[in-house]
């Protein structure tokens, strides 16, 4: 009872501390909780004088953590998604509502593939979907702001855990009537005599994952992949496609040629660990998890299929 009574002479500031810790910035945590900047300062040192600890340090015009101050937002995050978890399952709300995903890159189509076995077994789950810079998204989970992060490139941070969901593979494909469509067998040097449809260059270019090695005639550049995708069908022009997409255009009316040249993509997700019981992030991520392994399998035997065809 005495650890109880100590708390709550200090509960009341944790809030204030959070705030300004993860914004390290007086003004704009300020403005967050709807209080003055010389309010809450005198929280925080409130707080301080009470656990006999410095919390910050000055750094020119911000102010940082200091190692006891880390220690103590650590916990705090952990029991506040502790309480936060409690009441929603209070409410019988825990899968239910929003759930916030950062998705970048390949890794999207498979969440947007997901949504319908999220739709059907979880129906009060609301996806919210944003595409930003991956690089922002272990700071975004850890303070809450996002619950998980699909993305292609691989994640290290402390108190969050990241999962190798597996990899996208792509190839290269052609539209009906194209020269190549009846090829069994396809060198580079033949690949590279006709002409492609690729990605736009400049600040929003997306890879394609061509060697960069292999020079190629670029007759069209498209920004966005289902572009890409009409324009190769139309026949004359080849494409470098993921094939969880192009497999899945208009019917499968895309022909893979039978070249390998393409690294496949590696896809990861991100999150805070579970405290307890599945979370929102858990199901969704559960979700991608199962349609990532679906078309690997499905690839493995239109693969089979193909060789099979070729004998």
């Amino acid at each position: 009872m005495q650890r109880v009574r100590d708390l709550s002479q200090f509960w009341n500031w944790l809030p204030a501390f959070r705030a300004v810790a993860e914004t390290q910035h007086l003004p704009s945590a300020a403005r967050q909780l709807h209080v003055t900047a010389p309010a809450l300062s005198r929280s925080i040192k409130l707080l301080e004088r009470h656990l006999g600890h410095k919390l910050f340090r000055r750094a020119g015009r911000n102010i940082v953590l200091t190692d006891g101050g880390q220690r103590l937002l650590e916990a705090l995050r952990d029991a506040m998604r502790r309480v936060d978890e409690g009441v929603h399952e209070l409410r019988d709300t825990a899968l239910r509502g929003e759930v916030r995903i950062l998705s970048s890159g390949l890794i999207t189509v498979y969440l947007v593939r997901a949504l319908r076995d999220l739709r059907t077994h979880h129906p009060q789950l609301r996806p919210v979907i944003v595409s930003e810079n991956p690089d922002t998204a272990p700071q975004r989970l850890l303070r809450g702001e996002i619950d998980l992060a699909l993305h292609s490139v691989a994640m290290e941070a402390s108190r969050l855990r990241t999962e190798h969901l597996g990899q996208a593979t792509s190839g290269v494909y052609c539209g009906p009537g194209h020269p190549l469509r009846n090829r069994r067998r396809i060198t580079r040097e033949q690949l590279v005599e006709h002409e492609f449809v690729g990605p736009t260059s400049g600040p929003v270019t997306v890879d394609d994952g061509w060697p960069p090695e292999l020079p190629r005639k670029l007759a069209v550049r498209v920004s966005h992949m289902q572009l890409g995708c009409e324009v190769c069908a139309q026949g004359s022009l080849l494409a470098t496609l993921p094939d969880v997409v192009a497999q899945s255009f208009h019917g499968g009316i895309l022909h893979r040629l039978p070249i390998d040249i393409i690294t496949p993509t590696r896809l990861f997700a991100t999150l805070r660990p579970s405290l307890g019981a599945p979370s929102r992030a858990d199901v969704v991520l559960a979700a991608v998890r199962r349609e990532v392994t679906g078309v690997a399998a499905e690839s493995s035997r239109a693969d089979s299929r193909q060789r099979g065809g070729e004998q």
